[in-house]
């Protein structure tokens, strides 16, 4: 079976500047080195930059972001840069898609729904640009061998009705541009270089209002072409997919070759009725409405951000190095290899930072939340969208909500709150309608530099996993590839890892398919991805046999790491439905998740946590779930944070099981580092942390001491005898409740112990910690 291959992009897409236009001459043919600026006169731009997997999307990166493709059998090869198209034996035509939202309902450009799954939107500025008395196509070409018979390298149209093509004939000595919508066709003689030089070679065809034509070979003006009147043929209509409505998912009762028939057809490297093949690759292929190369003529460099000297830099890990991941803790030793703390935050979530063998009377709890304490939010649906993300840039407390599978509209809406219950929101625009994305801050120095901070990762109807990129959250731009050719029931859950340096997203895996490849088949967990350059194709593993269910591209099985995985139960019965990761932006060497855990026996949902060192590896509890639902039927959690002075607000969404009924959204409060606490009940409890190694002039401690009790630190050498001065008697108790309280000694100062090998001892009464600072 032959199938197509998507591939999604989110970052700002720009085109190179410069260009002469007419017949003058080129005098700042260079001004591409000056940097990427906007160009609204590429009308479309194909870098065949992204991976070859079943049902990729061939991008579009023109400041339109509208003539995506899906390729067939075609496959991708090492371009003249990234990659190329490179012609096969099989059916490699590709048909033009149209901006869409939802799996199952794609989506005209202004929102509404369509019903059909197949690509039918004809891009209407690449229409009016062949039809312009000025035209530009250019591309890199790289012929395997002289073509005996006539090879088509364009061939786009409605259906199979006379379109525009570019091919050549005459075994390889003549090249025909073909224009029906001009009722012009332009011959040019080819140079033997073509087939001579080996590897890419550059091809820039330009015709004017005259009917003059002009080719650049390797940025060389060739012999003048001759042009000739044709039978005119007017521009397909802009066809709206409305008009071919259907109710239900699909076509009914039409075969491939009539949904062909209604379609805006594109192939490359051979025609549209898979005949007329070329031997060879194609790379950045371009379409101006303008004239774009002089007399002079001139080679260009590349149309693509990512394989510039603009390129968006890998970002700069900012955070310290990671303190507790497992190969930190393998390699520790008390005496030889202490902990590097130096200046951080240590919240107790786990004991991994605690000595074998030193916990008395102590251990980590979770503390849950009770929705008993929420407070209803005026939040509302709009439109049937999506749920909101949160996330805060300094004081702006704000959201990002898309449009859902199902909703009557494609939207994106975003948020702004003051008091974290009452919100105001307006619509953003964004190309494609993207669904379940989520939005996070990326604050990178590099990210800072290049107006992307606010990211957001998506799923876009029948293109698969994207990334957009903002300056601000308000004004967005799609990348110049997708960053996964894959279907994910939910959301892309993403976060930018400051320690490491490099970004994730967990995408959910459905219950239904049954996929040896996969670990753990059958049951619904999370499956990671990881990368250090977000704008590009991210790595994935590709399947021997990917997974087709309600999608024409496949959908996530075991392409990236599977994790959140729930050993106990009956097969079906605990599932992990959203995992709701965040990397707590508060403290380093914290990774904390809220997923939902999908009880197959009620079809509920309820909010469990996880927690992990390093953001690979988790704990999942789910005896107590983390929120105390009490009667209500399902409780889920929302994407991200809200900090306000020393308290959290996390949001909740109340309705019906799995999703039905009336939906309502609540705001709970949770004490600064409150999820976990390290807890004594009553006098004796007593913890030692391993032997660290610390660079600050004080010790703070999160904790509560209720009911007179108290809170005392004394500090320890490697060898676990206390340091004079520093001992539990010499300790100033802490008592009451404090979100900072520094710990002092009568006769020492903290700041003496730079640079030692240490470890802290708590002795505890009746108390909760919940993190420890020294600063």
């Amino acid at each position: 079976m032959r199938y197509l291959i998507h591939v999604w992009c989110l970052i700002p897409i720009m085109m190179l500047a410069g260009c002469s236009q007419g017949d003058k001459d080129s005098t700042k043919q260079a001004a591409q080195t000056e940097g990427f600026v906007k160009d609204k006169n590429t009308v479309l731009l194909w870098l065949f930059d992204e991976e070859a997997y079943p049902n990729a999307t061939i991008t579009d990166a023109s400041v339109y972001e509208i003539a995506d493709l899906w390729l067939t059998s075609a496959q991708l090869t090492k371009g003249k840069y990234g990659n190329a198209l490179v012609s096969t034996d099989g059916l490699n035509v590709m048909y033009a898609a149209y901006p869409g939202q939802g799996s199952l309902k794609p989506r005209q450009p202004d929102g509404e729904p369509t019903g059909l799954w197949g690509p039918t939107y004809t891009p209407e500025n690449l229409l009016q640009a062949l039809a312009n008395s000025e035209l530009t196509i250019e591309f890199w070409l790289d012929v395997a061998k002289v073509p005996q018979e006539t090879a088509c390298i364009v061939d786009m149209g409605r259906g199979f009705e006379p379109g525009f093509s570019i091919f050549i004939s005459d075994r390889g000595k003549k090249l025909t541009v073909s224009n029906p919508y001009r009722a012009l066709k332009t011959e040019f003689d080819l140079p033997d270089a073509l087939y001579n030089t080996a590897g890419f070679v550059h091809l820039a065809i330009s015709t004017n209002d005259k009917g003059k034509g002009w080719l650049f070979f390797n940025g060389k003006q060739t012999s003048p072409a001759i042009s000739s009147e044709t039978e005119k043929v007017s521009i397909p209509p802009i066809e709206s997919p409305r008009e071919n409505f259907e109710d239900g998912r699909g076509w009914p009762e039409l075969s491939v070759e009539q949904r062909k028939m209604k379609r805006f057809n594109v192939a490359l490297l051979q025609d549209r009725k898979a005949k007329q093949k070329l031997s060879g690759a194609l790379d950045e292929l371009r379409i101006s409405d303008l004239i774009r190369f002089g007399k002079e003529g001139f080679v260009p460099g590349t149309y693509s951000r990512n394989h510039s000297a603009f390129a968006w830099k890998k970002p700069t890990p900012t955070g310290p190095p990671l303190l507790l991941s497992t190969e930190v803790l393998h390699n520790y030793d008390p005496i030889e290899n202490p902990l590097l703390f130096g200046k951080r935050k240590h919240l107790f979530v786990d004991d991994k930072i605690l000595e074998a063998g030193s916990i008395q009377n102590a251990g980590v709890v979770i503390k849950p939340v009770s929705i008993e304490k929420a407070e209803k939010t005026n939040i509302e649906k709009v439109n049937g969208e999506w749920r909101i993300t949160f996330a805060q840039d300094g004081e702006r407390k704000m959201g990002i909500a898309t449009a859902n599978y199902n909703s009557s509209l494609g939207l994106v809406y975003y948020y702004e709150t003051q008091d974290g219950i009452h919100f105001e929101g307006k619509p953003v625009n964004m190309v494609n309608y993207p669904m379940g994305g989520d939005l996070f801050i990326d604050n990178s120095p590099e990210a800072l530099e290049n107006g992307t901070r606010f990211k957001m990762t998506a799923y876009v109807s029948a293109r698969g996993i994207y990334m957009y990129t903002s300056p601000d959250a308000l004004h967005w731009q799609r990348n110049e590839t997708s960053v996964l050719p894959l279907l994910s029931g939910g959301s892309a859950e993403s976060f930018y890892d400051d320690q490491q340096g490099h970004y994730v997203t967990y995408l959910k895996r459905d219950a239904s398919f049954d996929n040896p490849e996969a670990i753990n088949p059958g049951k619904r967990v999370s499956v990671r991805f990881e990368t250090r350059d977000p704008y590009r194709v991210w790595p994935f593993k590709k399947m021997a046999e990917p997974y087709f269910e309600y999608s024409p591209f496949p959908v996530v099985t075991g392409e990236g790491d599977t994790q959140f995985i729930l050993p106990h139960g009956a097969p079906g019965y605990e599932q992990v439905y959203r995992t709701r990761v965040i990397k707590y932006p508060f403290a380093p060497d914290t990774y904390l998740s809220f997923p939902w855990i999908y009880q197959s026996n009620s079809d509920d949902r309820n909010v469990a946590i996880a927690h992990s060192r390093d953001g690979n590896d988790w704990h999942i509890i789910t005896d107590p779930y983390f929120v105390d639902k009490g009667k209500a039927r399902e409780v889920i959690s929302c994407q991200g944070l809200h900090r306000h002075g020393d308290e959290l607000w996390q949001y909740l969404e109340f309705g019906g099981a799995h999703g039905r009924g009336e939906r309502e959204w609540y705001r709970v409060r949770i004490r600064l580092d409150g999820f976990f606490a390290l807890k004594s009940d009553g006098p004796g409890g007593k913890v030692t942390t391993k032997t660290l190694i610390t660079d600050g002039d004080k010790l703070q401690v999160n904790y509560i001491a209720a009911g007179g009790g108290s809170l005392s630190v004394e500090i320890l050498d490697e060898k676990g005898s206390v340091i004079p001065g520093f001992s539990e008697e010499d300790c100033k108790p802490l008592k009451g409740d404090d979100i900072a309280g520094e710990v002092q000694w009568r006769n020492a100062r903290f700041d003496s112990l730079k640079g030692k090998k240490i470890k802290l001892r708590f002795a505890m009464n009746n108390t909760e910690i919940y993190a420890f600072e020294i600063l």
